[in-house]
């Protein structure tokens, strides 16, 4: 029995599913180690920046998902 072509799709975007956010939490950590600012400012940017991100991406995640579901459907 051969899988479906969605199947190999969705096994697919699973495995890369943690590479945004973990690129994402590359970028932020090389910026702010860059940066020479007070210790707490880091800190509190990294945070704000990390739970902004993270948002992003599950919104955005989430809307490219549906848009996969909607052309593997027709």
């Amino acid at each position: 029995m051969t899988p479906a072509k969605t199947d190999q799709t969705r096994v697919l975007w699973s495995r890369f599913r943690f590479l945004p956010y973990a690129v994402v939490g590359v970028l932020i950590f090389y910026f702010n180690s860059t940066w020479d600012s007070n210790f707490f400012v880091k800190g509190y940017l990294t945070v704000i920046e990390a739970q902004t991100s993270i948002i992003l991406l599950y919104f955005l995640t989430a809307r490219l998902s549906k848009s996969q579901n909607r052309k593997l459907n027709r």
